[in-house]
C-alpha cells in the first residue's frame, strides 16, 4: 500500500467533501480516504498496482477539484 496526501483548492462545503470521499472509495485500488476539510487536505491509502496517483488526480479533476500539491509516502 502507498499513501498520498493532496493539498487541494478550498472545498466549498462539507457535503462536497463527503461526495469526494464516496467517489474515491468506489475506485478500484483505493483502500482509505481521510478528508481534512478545514486544512483542505485529502489523505489516500491505495494499492499502486491497481490505481496510479495520476488516475486519482483525474478523478478529482472530474469532480471539479484540483490538487495544488501532493506528498507521497
Amino acid at each position: 500500500m502507498k499513501k498520498v496526501v493532496f493539498k487541494m483548492e478550498p472545498f466549498s462545503c462539507p457535503s462536497c467533501a463527503d461526495i469526494i470521499e464516496k467517489v474515491l472509495l468506489k475506485q478500484t485500488g483505493i483502500e482509505e480516504v481521510l478528508i481534512q476539510f478545514f486544512s483542505n487536505k485529502i489523505k489516500i491509502i491505495f494499492n499502486e498496482d491497481q490505481i496510479t496517483i495520476l488516475q486519482i488526480e483525474e478523478v478529482l479533476e472530474k469532480l471539479g477539484y484540483s490538487a495544488v500539491g501532493r506528498k507521497v509516502g
